[in-house]
């Protein structure tokens, strides 16, 4: 797992490439890494749960500190980071603007919502006045699969 400082340094390294940020100091990377530990939870009251481990130290964490997030959403969370905290040391970052989106979205979990359909429920249809058509939604039938989905030798 990478190292909060590591996060913070990843980030600088975006407003660096980017070409906003020129040097940095000491009093920058205390920002960075209080900024970082915020970001990290309100990300988590979106539904990201990137493994984040709270610093014991509250917004204060400290850079030898464990991040909890895994090794390939560390870009992804550094970039994001970088262009929400571009303000604080007071530059646009707007040409992270790009790439943040897409690190934004990559964070988010790949899992979708399982609905179930129910019969008694009308279909949506936005007032369609073909009488033809089901206003219902259909019922679904489970996908049953052989061997309890083992694919055992696959031969080509």
């Amino acid at each position: 797992m990478i190292l909060k400082g590591e996060l913070s340094q990843l980030a600088f390294d975006a407003l660096a490439m980017s070409g906003a940020l020129l040097s940095t100091s000491g009093d920058d990377d205390t920002k960075m890494l209080r900024h970082i530990e915020t970001l990290a939870l309100s990300l988590a009251v979106d539904g990201i749960l990137l493994g984040w481990k709270v610093s014991p130290n509250g917004i204060n964490p400290d850079a030898t500190e464990e991040s909890g997030i895994p090794d390939d959403q560390a870009r992804n969370f550094a970039i994001y980071a970088a262009h929400r905290g571009a303000k604080m040391f007071g530059l646009m970052g707007m040409e992270l603007a790009a790439d943040a989106n897409k690190a934004y979205s990559a964070m988010m979990p790949i899992e979708l919502i399982n609905r179930e359909n129910n019969a008694n429920m009308p279909i949506g249809a936005g007032g369609s006045r073909g009488y033809r058509y089901c206003r219902y939604q259909a019922t679904e039938e489970p996908i049953t699969v052989e061997n309890d989905g083992n694919l055992g030798d696959i031969t080509i």
